[in-house]
């Protein structure tokens, strides 16, 4: 699964659990920045490939 996707599953889910919007909010700002961060930083293309030391 893809980066971007993984995180609008994620977003999605925190939508149907009812979490205030606002956290929705912050949640999706700092996935924004942390998917931007691994891009820049590493060919990741997939989650897969996302290790723990990238992180």
């Amino acid at each position: 699964m893809k980066l971007e996707e993984l995180k609008n599953e994620f977003i999605l889910d925190c939508k149907v659990r009812n979490l205030s919007p606002r956290t929705v909010h912050n949640y999706e700002k700092q996935l924004n920045y942390f998917v931007r961060f691994l891009k820049e930083s590493y060919p990741i293309i997939c989650a897969c490939s996302v290790m723990f030391h990238m992180i």
